[in-house]
């Protein structure tokens, strides 16, 4: 229970993150500067966390070279994830990004568990697990179809950024 509670809490947070990050965004008028001070920021947090509750924030550097590449890379992807979809927001909405963020996400995460990549468990996609994730992609899909009254800025936007926030989604799925 303890951990859809989490799940949950998660699930309000980010949309928040994207909110604040693009306001950020605005007042430092670049978005790589506020990448900048949103992970740095969040690097304190975690140093301070990790020392509170470990006692130290080293580790064995080692590491780099008995582990696999890609374990390296889920920082690289959340600043991508991340700064993209500051990007997105003011273009397609925060409704619209979320919405084609999150069915990325279903769909990657459903294909990770699937077949165990990146040494998670292996969750079949059970016709259960499919029923699940295309109530939640039709969800978000009904909820944008259903902001299609929203305000439009000069013209529509390109189909590449619909793309781009499909995209991002991949990222966040494949290193959450």
């Amino acid at each position: 229970m303890l951990y859809a509670l989490l799940g949950v809490a998660i699930g309000v947070l980010l949309p928040n993150q994207s909110a604040v990050n693009n306001r950020l965004r605005a007042s430092v008028s670049t978005p790589w500067v506020m990448a900048v001070i949103s992970f740095l920021v969040g690097t304190i947090c975690l140093a301070v966390l990790t020392w509170a509750t470990v006692g130290t924030v080293s580790f064995d550097a080692t590491l780099f070279i008995t582990q696999p590449w890609w374990l390296w890379i889920g920082g690289l992807v959340g600043v991508v994830g991340m700064t993209t979809t500051v990007l997105l927001l003011p273009i397609l909405g925060a409704l619209y990004s979320t919405a084609l963020n999150l069915t990325a996400q279903v769909i990657t995460t459903m294909v990770i568990d699937h077949f165990g990549l990146f040494g998670v468990d292996v969750y079949r996609a059970t016709s259960w697990r499919l029923t699940g994730a295309l109530v939640v992609v039709g969800a978000a899909l009904l909820a944008v179809l259903a902001g299609r009254a929203r305000p439009q800025r000069q013209g529509a936007p390109s189909p590449g950024w619909y793309v781009i926030g499909i995209a991002v989604g991949v990222c966040f799925g494949g290193s959450s």
